[in-house]
């Protein structure tokens, strides 16, 4: 499980965040899109939450 870590204990001095294009870019999103979720599969749910062989739930990733 993750640990939450407050800013304030974490900050490195020096550290920078990405730009910022690369938070609203839609031609970055469609990259990443393209380039990570395109490529492989992606868990969207547990077996468990399947009663019968054949069952199937529908998700939307990434737009598709």
């Amino acid at each position: 499980m993750t640990t939450f870590h407050r800013t304030v204990a974490s900050y490195r001095s020096g550290a920078r965040t990405m730009p910022g294009e690369y938070y609203t870019s839609p031609a970055i999103l469609a990259e990443e899109r393209e380039q990570i979720f395109a490529q492989q599969w992606s868990c969207v749910g547990r077996a468990s939450r399947l009663a019968e062989a054949g069952d199937f739930v529908v998700r939307t990733v990434a737009g598709e």
